[in-house]
């Protein structure tokens, strides 16, 4: 099993992503509640079972965008 990239975040990073992760828009919103859920260190996996808004259709293709976002992040 591939272990995913782990994640830190500055106090000032995680305030940031907690404001965008109340925002208006959804590719925002989702992204960075990924990036919080995965500095907690949730699996890609388990991040895309949380269903990100409650909606089954946007679970499709969650595993390789929280893999893409925990890796910018790391970048």
């Amino acid at each position: 099993m591939r272990v995913a990239v782990e994640i830190e975040l500055s106090a000032a990073d995680r305030r940031r992503l907690e404001q965008w992760s109340r925002s208006r828009s959804v590719a925002v919103r989702e992204r960075s509640r990924m990036v919080l859920m995965a500095a907690v260190g949730m699996t890609n996996k388990a991040i895309a079972g949380e269903g990100l808004d409650g909606n089954a259709k946007e679970r499709h293709g969650v595993v390789t965008t929280a893999g893409n976002a925990r890796r910018r992040k790391q970048s």
